[in-house]
C-alpha cells in the first residue's frame, strides 16, 4: 500500500496514518496508536482499517492466517462510523498526549478501566472472530 499511498501524497491527497508500531512515511501525517499491543491482545489480532475520501473503507483483521479477513464498502451506514472511528482515535491520541498522567490516574495505564468496564466478555477480550 506504502506505493500507492505516496503517489496520493504527491497528488496533493491528504494522507494520514494511525500505526500500530514505528513506521517511517515521509508522505503521511503518522500517528504511533498508544495501545498497539493492547489492541492485538484484545482483539486477537492485528486490523486494517482504510478510509478513502469518505466514500470507501476496507476494514478487517490481517494476523490470523487462512482465518484473515476484511469487507470492503460503499456503504455509508458503514463507511460513516468507520471513518469517525478513525477520527476518534485521532482525538483520544492527541487527548492522551496531553493529558496521559492526569487521565491515567483516573482510568489506569491506557485507560484499562475504561476498557474493562465497557467489556461484554468477563475474559475483557474480544469475540468476533470464532
Amino acid at each position: 500500500m506504502e506505493s500507492a499511498l505516496r503517489q496520493a501524497a504527491k497528488r496533493g491527497v491528504n494522507v494520514t496514518i494511525i500505526a500500530y508500531g514505528e513506521i517511517v512515511a515521509d508522505f503521511a501525517n503518522v500517528y504511533l496508536h498508544y495501545m498497539g499491543h493492547e489492541i492485538t491482545e484484545e482483539y486477537g489480532g492485528r486490523w486494517i482499517v482504510f478510509s478513502g475520501d469518505d466514500s470507501e473503507v476496507v476494514a478487517g483483521i490481517v494476523s490470523l492466517g487462512k482465518d484473515s479477513r476484511a469487507a470492503w464498502t460503499m456503504h455509508v451506514g458503514l463507511v460513516m462510523p468507520i471513518t469517525e472511528v478513525m477520527i476518534h482515535d485521532l482525538y483520544l491520541m492527541e487527548i492522551m498526549m496531553t493529558h496521559r498522567e492526569i487521565l491515567e490516574n483516573s482510568f489506569g495505564k491506557n485507560l484499562i478501566h475504561l476498557r474493562r468496564k465497557f467489556s461484554i466478555h468477563p475474559d475483557f477480550k474480544k469475540h468476533y472472530v470464532k
